[in-house]
């Protein structure tokens, strides 16, 4: 998966099988990625960006509260 490829998803390998766990801030991600993609046609680069700005937005409102 390309998202995995570029680090922007981080499953949990499950040990001796092909399966991957996501936790739900992973998943949270997947969705908001595919929106982003598939709906509003922005690349992967694009999708890393705006994750990233959106975390930082939710760390800067965590410190403000």
């Amino acid at each position: 998966m390309d998202l995995e490829e570029e680090e922007i998803l981080c499953p949990t390998c499950l040990e001796n099988t092909a399966n991957k766990l996501f936790a739900e801030s992973e998943l949270e991600k997947l969705r908001l990625a595919k929106l982003l993609m598939e709906d509003m046609g922005v690349n992967l680069a694009g999708v890393d960006i705006i994750l990233r700005m959106r975390r930082d937005l939710f760390a800067l409102r965590n410190q403000f509260d």
